[in-house]
């Protein structure tokens, strides 16, 4: 059998082409059963539907119609909060999160985290590199303000840019690699008893930080896991600056969990090293 039309239907918000980018299957293809279920589990991965169903609709002997049909959730979250502590004083949070940015399938964060002594706006995106790529671009932007000059004399401002790709080997191992422009700013508010390390790299150090990312994971959701297992392994480089040597740094992460009656155990573990 053949494709005769690929009609989809429930998309009110999102468009077209954020769902017909995602198949494997064009008009006057041949058609597969597997072809089918292959559709309807990559449509459900992208976590912007609330259900996905994909069927055949018989037009002659050799033709079919596709027809898609999905029921779309919200997918964008908005959380405020404010705090008080001895330590950090008034603290104010404020974030967005978009996983389907007007419909286009982009994903969106944004974060401000405010306390007396730290400051931090967070700005991340992240969308296919091209229209039908399997390959996912991400780019931000952070910047973080401390002030540790009462407790360890000085101040820091951090500026973070950086770009990155994710594309899954298979689907439940994914790899990212990430590229970061970064920018220490030290202000030493008191030499007398600022550490010497802080001493020495007193201005600004700038370096690059490259990551690289396995991820193996069985859980169905990342944000509300019942069952399945979570490992990562992060290879992390940050070049030299004008008064560091570099880093190299290794973390291993694993998490399992197992739902029992109501009741969600989880085991975490992380080791790591830096040299």
């Amino acid at each position: 059998k053949y494709a005769n039309q690929i009609n989809i239907y429930g998309n009110s918000r999102t468009l077209d082409k954020v769902i017909r980018r995602e198949l494997s299957l064009y008009e006057g293809d041949a058609v597969y059963k597997s072809q089918i279920q292959k559709i309807q589990n990559k449509l459900r991965s992208l976590g912007i539907f609330e259900s996905v169903e994909v069927s055949e609709k018989e037009i002659s002997k050799n033709l079919v119609d596709i027809e898609i049909f999905v029921e779309e959730k919200q997918t964008g979250t908005l959380n405020a909060g404010v705090s008080f502590g001895t330590i950090d004083g008034l603290g104010i949070v404020a974030g967005l999160s978009e996983r389907n940015f007007y419909g286009t399938g982009r994903a969106l964060n944004a974060l401000i985290n405010t306390t007396n002594n730290r400051t931090q706006f967070t700005l991340e995106t992240t969308d296919k590199l091209y229209y039908a790529s399997e390959i996912n671009l991400r780019y931000g932007l952070n910047f973080k303000q401390e002030d540790f000059s009462v407790t360890s004399s000085y101040e820091l401002d951090t500026f973070t840019l950086g770009a990155g790709i994710a594309y899954k080997l298979n689907p439940k191992l994914k790899h990212t690699l990430d590229l970061d422009y970064l920018i220490k700013d030290y202000k030493v508010t008191n030499e007398s008893t600022v550490a010497s390390a802080i001493k020495a790299s007193s201005g600004q150090n700038i370096s690059f930080v490259f990551k690289n990312n396995l991820i193996y994971s069985t859980l169905k959701s990342t944000i509300n896991p019942k069952n399945g297992n979570y490992l990562s392994y992060t290879n992390a480089i940050e070049t030299p600056t004008s008064s560091s040597n570099g880093t190299l740094k290794n973390i291993v992460t694993y998490k399992k969990f197992k739902q029992i009656n109501k009741n969600i155990l989880s085991l975490q573990l992380r080791l790591g090293n830096i040299l």
